[in-house]
């Protein structure tokens, strides 16, 4: 093999032996816990906020991984097994009194602690984050459907919620001429599918969820009435979901919206876990194929993308030689939907006459 394959090979190793315990350990972060505490001294109220703030951070990596209503369900263990399952502490922006505390926490756990307490309690739960989806929020305040009108409150709470850190990416349209000339409200509204899924095409995602909400503000009453349906578009569309919020005050709109997008986000987790729970036991497939490399850059580029693939579970390097890589893909689902699927992250998936399958991007497939 030549020294530059063998070189290349040696770091395309590294960075899958590294690749797997870092997805798990960011999985396992918990950031940004903001607790407050107050005792007889500095120091007492700085571990009263850690116990606060660890015990909060565990609870809010449950409520990623399980249902809500497994969720609840969970017993949590004494301070000192909580602070057993963490194996990394950071605090941020510390503010002290002479008997208070204030900080932000961010915690890494042990990712076979939270396992193990979930397994010994038989809490469903998953690791599987869904592929990204789109939301095309339309609001309703008279009558008329906006979709792309500015300004569209319903829009911009979605624009402000951030999912990063979830089971299911959120993404959002940019509403430029475009999205304008592609999808009007009612197009999204009368489920047009094709050009919901060219929509899908541009932002790179096989799930569009379009978000009907007909909002009402009583300011004689003081209070804000919204209804949402929630209509799914893709291979695997989620049920219809409908949803009722009301608030009794007519003052802050903006919260309102926000905390109403919180809970649909909270109803589409639950459908991702459903889903990804009864497929766990699934038989995956397992799918080889040659990626062309010229550089290291380009194996961490295509790599990077194939594991984006939500229906992949494992990528494993199989081989190097003066090609590319032959990698194994395990995956859920056909190589049909793979391809497609594959597609959304802008790669190509193609069978060749000679009987081996070929994952390059997009358009340099020959």
């Amino acid at each position: 093999m030549p020294a530059g394959v063998t070189r290349l090979a040696v770091l395309i190793c590294l960075i899958l032996s590294a690749a797997a315990p870092a997805a798990a350990a960011d999985l396992f972060t918990v950031r940004g816990i903001a607790v407050e505490a107050r005792a007889e001294s500095t120091e007492a109220a700085k571990q009263q906020a850690l116990v606060d703030a660890r015990r909060q951070a565990l609870e809010a990596l449950t409520a990623k991984l399980a249902r809500r209503g497994d969720q609840a369900a969970v017993q949590y263990p004494d301070d000192d097994a909580i602070d057993a399952m963490i194996a990394s502490t950071q605090v941020a922006d510390e503010q002290t009194a002479p008997d208070g505390y204030r900080g932000v926490f961010s915690f890494e756990f042990e990712p076979e602690a939270v396992r193990g307490l979930l397994r010994l309690q038989q809490i469903p739960f998953t690791e599987a984050r869904s592929g990204p989806m789109l939301v095309l929020p339309v609001l309703r305040t008279a009558g008329e459907p906006a979709l792309w009108a500015d300004p569209n409150p319903w829009l911009e709470a979605w624009e402000r919620y951030d999912s990063s850190t979830r089971l299911t990416p959120i993404r959002t349209p940019f509403g430029d001429v475009e999205d304008v000339l592609s999808l009007s409200a009612e197009q999204a509204l009368a489920g047009d599918e094709a050009a919901i899924e060219a929509l899908a095409d541009r932002y790179g995602v096989e799930t569009v969820l379009v978000f009907d909400a007909a909002l009402t503000i009583d300011q004689e009453a003081g209070r804000t009435d919204m209804d949402v349906s929630m209509m799914s578009y893709g291979p695997d569309p989620y049920p219809l979901v409908t949803r009722g919020f009301r608030a009794d005050t007519a003052e802050d709109v903006p919260l309102f919206l926000e905390q109403a997008v919180i809970e649909m986000v909270g109803e589409i987790e639950d459908l991702w876990k459903d889903a990804a729970i009864a497929g766990a036991g699934r038989e995956q497939q397992a799918l080889s194929a040659l990626v062309p490399l010229g550089s290291l850059a380009d194996w961490v580029d295509i790599s990077a993308r194939i594991e984006a693939i939500h229906l992949v579970r494992r990528l494993q390097l199989e081989a190097l030689n003066a090609r590319g890589a032959l990698v194994a893909i395990y995956h859920t689902g056909d190589a049909e939907r793979l391809g497609r699927a594959a597609q959304r992250q802008g790669l190509g998936l193609e069978e060749r006459p000679e009987g081996f399958w070929i994952i390059t991007p997009r358009g340099d497939v020959r």
